[in-house]
C-alpha cells in the first residue's frame, strides 16, 4: 500500500489525464459487463425457471445487486502484476511508467472511493440495515448472537465457513461442529 500511495502521490500533470481517462473507462467497462452478465444470468434463470414451472424471483439479480456488483469490482494485484510485467521493448519505458502509474493510481483511488461507499450504499439499497440495529453497550451480546445465530437457523447454509475463518483469522467467535 506504500507503493501504491507513494506511485500515485508522484504521478505528473500529463499522467493524471491518462489516470482519469482510465477510471472513467474502467468505471464505464465494468458497468456494461454487470450489465451483459447479470442480465445473461437473469435469463437463463428465467428459462430454467419456466421448464420446472417455477417462479422463484429471489433468485434473479436485481438491479441494486448489479450497481453493488458494479461497486465491487476486483481490483488491485493483478492488474499491479499485469502492469509490472509489460515488457518494454513492446511499448516503450515511458509509456510502461505511464501504464504502471495510471494501475497505481486506480487501484488507489478504487479501493479508497468504493470500499468507503459499500457500507452506506448497502444500507441505502436496503440490503443490509445499519449496525444490524447494535447499540454500543450491547456489541459482546450482539456480536456472539451474529456469529451463532445464523448457525442455529441453517447448518448448512456455509456460515459455518465464515465463524471457522473468523474463529482462526480473528480470533473471534466459536466454531461449533
Amino acid at each position: 500500500f506504500i507503493l501504491c500511495g507513494c506511485s500515485t502521490a508522484l504521478i505528473d500533470a500529463g499522467g493524471l489525464s491518462f489516470c482519469l481517462w482510465g477510471l472513467i473507462l474502467c468505471l464505464f467497462s465494468r458497468a456494461v459487463m454487470v450489465l451483459v452478465c447479470g442480465g445473461m444470468s437473469n435469463v437463463m434463470k428465467a428459462m430454467r425457471n419456466r421448464r420446472r414451472s417455477e417462479s422463484l424471483q429471489e433468485q434473479f439479480i436485481t438491479w441494486k445487486h448489479k450497481f453493488m456488483i458494479w461497486l465491487s469490482g476486483l481490483r488491485g494485484g493483478i492488474g499491479i502484476m499485469l502492469a509490472l510485467e509489460i515488457d518494454e521493448q513492446w511499448c516503450g519505458s515511458r509509456n510502461k511508467e505511464r501504464i504502471i502509474n495510471c494501475t497505481f493510481f486506480l487501484v488507489v483511488t478504487l479501493l479508497f472511493v468504493c470500499g468507503s461507499l459499500t457500507e452506506p450504499c448497502l444500507t441505502v439499497l436496503g440490503l443490509v440495515t445499519s449496525k444490524m440495529g447494535m447499540d454500543a453497550g450491547d456489541e459482546n451480546q450482539s456480536s456472539e448472537a451474529a456469529d451463532t445465530a445464523p448457525l442455529e437457523r441453517d447448518g448448512s447454509s456455509g456460515n459455518w465457513i465464515h465463524s471457522f475463518c473468523q474463529c482462526v483469522l480473528v480470533g473471534e467467535g466459536r466454531h461449533r461442529s
